[in-house]
């Protein structure tokens, strides 16, 4: 076996009265790509930050090529090769993407930048993992999985020898979910150690050597991913087994309650058409879903075509316009737009504006505390409060606390954009319950996912949008794996 460049030992963290990890351990070996997974809250993101000098541990060991070292911030973890690439980019968007890749090492020329050189160097330093990248472009304009793999080529550039990336596959297109799996694959084989924290375990048998799996703060299982089992794995992550699948109903759909007709948003997106149903679900998949969704809900601007709601026309100016006509919305955005409440202190049917929910919120505020106590097992074993700010807390359990909001309240359209990104395996088979019961109450479900299974276990019809317009449409019966795929990239029909 070969023998760990890593190992941290001993990692107790606390945070108030909450014991985030209780003597947890893990380690690295070079050239091997190492899972880190949990349900929401066991520990892990905490884990790798300790790892990576974002947090500082209460207690541990960390031994680097047989030396004990102390890393007292990201900056001392970066000197001693250690990078860490964050779910959210914190990068200046005014920088190019040369600038950011050379930053402190610009080629110069006559006491001048070298623009060309710059651009040439950022390229070759892109190509190293097999990422390509306009070199000019500013990096507000990068998607998501753009501005990972520019992350992952400026930690190898600065000579990293371990690369943690939080959820690299969690909300990028179907297409740099494959290519970020094809570089984790090529920093394996440059020999560098990488951790991965994902959700999403169909994956970790497709890219992982190792396995940790941390519970409550501590680690359950430690050892080969060839040696375990998914089954085996989400037991170990919750402390029970879980059924794996919400299973297909018949579709029994109802009159359109929401529909679209030439809907543009000004800047070369659209014509688009569609139509909701009350009792059904529909899956927009590929590049401009989350766009099409934000016209839907008021999140973007509609500047051409028109809304119907329940077949009248309406205007929406933002989130509050589309949850007075009835839109329930979870957005891309949640910690902006959706997510900025107090649970108790302004409930969520105050928020619907809906006048029948509205006349009944001191009944029933406290259904809508234990629907979320129940469906959250997070804040039934942690001390915290319904009253601490959603923000607070990490982003799966945001997520549930949002749905669970929707789900008391059954409006009459919700409209979805990642509903469970960074959500376990648990908490991301509850809400598909929830979406289901929904469904079955005659809510029309309007999902934006980047997660196939999730697509495919779903909908009942898919869109998919390719240039600013539905290019296939696919009923569950018909859709597959392979075919929602190569629609989504332009290739249907050509394949042999």
């Amino acid at each position: 076996m070969t023998p760990a460049i890593l190992s941290l030992t001993g990692v107790s963290k606390r945070f108030g009265s909450v014991q985030a990890l209780d003597d947890a351990h893990l380690d690295l070996r070079a050239g091997e790509v190492h899972a880190v997974v949990g349900a929401n809250g066991a520990g892990k993101s905490v884990l790798v930050k300790i790892l990576c000098g974002v947090y500082p541990a209460d207690s541990a060991t960390l031994t680097l090529n047989g030396t004990v070292v102390s890393i007292g911030s990201a900056r001392e973890a970066g000197l001693l090769g250690l990078a860490i690439i964050h779910q959210t980019p914190g990068t200046d968007p005014r920088l190019t993407v040369a600038d950011y890749l050379m930053l402190g090492q610009e080629p110069t020329r006559r006491g001048l930048i070298d623009r060309q050189q710059l651009r040439r160097s950022a390229a070759e330093r892109l190509a190293v993992i097999g990422a390509v990248l306009p070199t000019d472009a500013p990096l507000g304009s990068l998607g998501r999985g753009q501005h990972l793999l520019l992350e992952i080529a400026r930690a190898v550039a600065d000579h990293a020898r371990v690369v943690v990336l939080d959820e690299p596959t969690a909300s990028v297109s179907i297409d740099e979910a494959q290519t970020m799996l094809r570089v984790i694959d090529a920093l394996r084989r440059s020999g560098i150690a990488v951790v991965v924290i994902t959700h999403r375990l169909d994956e970790i048998w497709r890219l992982a050597d190792r396995i940790t799996v941390l519970r409550a703060g501590r680690v359950v299982r430690n050892g080969r991913v060839s040696e375990t089992s998914v089954e085996q794995v989400t037991t170990d992550m919750l402390g029970h087994e879980v059924s794996r699948a919400v299973a297909a109903e018949p579709v029994v759909t109802g009159p359109v309650v929401l529909a679209g007709e030439a809907l543009t948003d000004g800047s070369g997106f659209g014509p688009i058409s569609l139509d909701l149903r009350a009792g059904e679900i529909v899956a927009v998949v590929g590049g401009g879903a989350a766009t099409l969704a934000g016209l839907l809900t008021g999140v973007r601007r509609v500047r051409g075509g028109r809304l119907l709601r329940g077949g009248m026309p309406i205007r929406l100016r933002g989130l509050r316009d589309a949850v007075r006509h009835g839109i329930g919305v979870m957005p891309e955005s949640r910690e902006q737009q959706a997510l900025a409440v107090r649970l108790a202190e302004e409930p969520p049917v105050v928020l619907t504006g809906m006048d029948a929910v509205r006349a009944a919120v001191e009944e029933r505020l406290a259904s809508v505390r234990q629907a979320v106590k129940t469906d959250i097992p997070v804040l039934r074993r942690a001390p915290w409060e319904l009253r601490e700010d959603i923000p607070a807390l990490v982003e799966g359990n945001r997520q549930s606390v949002t749905l669970a909001r929707w789900g008391e309240l059954a409006p009459p359209v919700l409209v979805l954009v990642e509903p469970t990104r960074g959500v376990d395996v648990g908490a991301r088979q509850r809400m598909h319950r929830e979406l289901a019961e929904l469904r079955r109450g005659g809510t029309a479900i309007l999902l934006v996912s980047t997660d196939l299974e999730e697509v495919l276990g779903l909908s009942d019809r898919i869109l998919v949008v390719r240039s600013g317009s539905v290019v296939a449409e696919l009923s569950r019966a018909d859709a597959t794996p392979q075919n929602v795929t190569e629609h989504v990239a332009g290739r249907a029909g050509q394949s042999a």
